[in-house]
């Protein structure tokens, strides 16, 4: 996979600017065209996206956020840094979406989408960008959030998907590609902890 196949990929997947933004900045960081690895991650390269990312590292077994936006945070009324994903995250949809969150270790991208249910609020819709970057030599987690409410549509977004998660994984070393949609109820988000930032 290169980067141009990247970028292609995007473009017909992702709904938002922010994920188009933050996809083109990752692919123009790296080293080859020919073989695609985790990105050199400098948030002083990014300032308009740093409200919408979050950097999480393996902690203990486990993923911990290193920062996290205040565009999330101020949303969610949550501080997220220092929290593990498994804190902030409901049960429910934790065991959905914790197994892509963990194989962007393994070097895949992937964008997943879907609607979010928050107390007192109608439904969002969402969009993450899932990227494996480097920062000071250590592999890390870049995720960028798009949210319905705060988030630059793009022009011409993809055709509306059925209700539920979808995930699109990018496998760097490979170029292959896979599709899953979810089933998600509401009550997924209530289970628990309160829903913040999955």
């Amino acid at each position: 996979m290169k980067a141009e196949d990247v970028r292609e990929l995007a473009d017909r997947r992702c709904d938002y600017q922010q994920s188009l933004d933050v996809l083109a900045y990752w692919t123009s960081r790296q080293a080859s065209r020919d073989r695609l690895q985790p990105a050199e991650f400098d948030p002083i390269d990014v300032p308009a996206l740093l409200p919408f990312l979050y950097l999480l590292e393996r902690h203990q077994g486990r993923l911990r956020y290193r920062v996290s936006g205040e565009a999330v945070n101020s949303l969610f009324k949550s501080q997220h840094t220092g929290r593990y994903l498994d804190e902030v995250v409901p049960p429910g949809i934790y065991r959905i979406v914790s197994p892509y969150f963990e194989r962007v270790f393994d070097e895949t991208i992937c964008v997943f989408k879907g609607n979010v249910v928050l107390p007192n609020r109608d439904f969002l819709r969402f969009e993450r960008v899932l990227l494996p970057v480097r920062r000071q030599g250590r592999l890390l987690l870049l995720g960028c959030l798009s949210l319905s409410n705060t988030a630059q549509l793009r022009v011409d977004p993809a055709p509306s998907l059925p209700q539920g998660f979808h995930f699109f994984v990018y496998d760097l070393a490979s170029g292959s590609t896979e599709e899953r949609q979810v089933p998600v109820s509401a009550d997924s988000f209530r289970t628990g902890a309160s829903f913040s930032s999955a």
